[in-house]
């Protein structure tokens, strides 16, 4: 039992941590994409005739729009 009361607090402070580090991992994913899009859409908008067209068209297909499934009734 001494053991499992040593331990717990420690599990539980892990537990907290790690869900703080999955919040901040989510955040900064969210931040580098819409980044990244920015960067695309400036590309595409400006990027013609100056070398840009190989980065233009390899952000085009991560942005590419994926058509949307009817869910199954």
């Amino acid at each position: 039992m001494h053991l499992f009361e040593t331990i717990y607090p420690l599990a539980m402070a892990l537990a907290q941590l790690q869900a703080d580090l999955d919040d901040t991992l989510a955040a900064v994913g969210s931040d580098a994409f819409t980044a990244a899009l920015q960067v695309y859409r400036h590309a595409k908008a400006h990027g013609d005739g100056s070398g840009l067209d190989a980065l233009v068209e390899d952000l085009g297909q991560r942005f590419e729009r994926q058509p949307c499934k009817k869910a199954a009734m």
